[in-house]
């Protein structure tokens, strides 16, 4: 699954900002900017979903050796 905005070598840091942007638009930066940032935590929020639900299932299984779950 894809981690969305990670910084590489430190682990639990995102970033988002509006470095993204292949070209800069004519109007204002800071709806964009605005976008970005929403897109960036919805895209978080969802993979964090998705690890508590798959942390879940296992944790549903009872195998001693599955009981914790580690997220990435």
């Amino acid at each position: 699954m894809f981690i969305p905005c990670r910084v590489l070598g430190i682990r639990g840091l995102r970033v988002i900002d509006a470095s993204i942007m292949p070209f800069i638009v004519n109007a204002n930066t800071n709806a964009a900017a605005m976008m970005i940032g929403e897109k960036g935590a919805d895209m978080i929020l969802e993979y964090w979903a998705a690890q508590k639900l798959v942390c879940s299932l296992v944790e549903h299984l009872k195998y001693s050796d599955m009981a914790k779950c580690y997220y990435a």
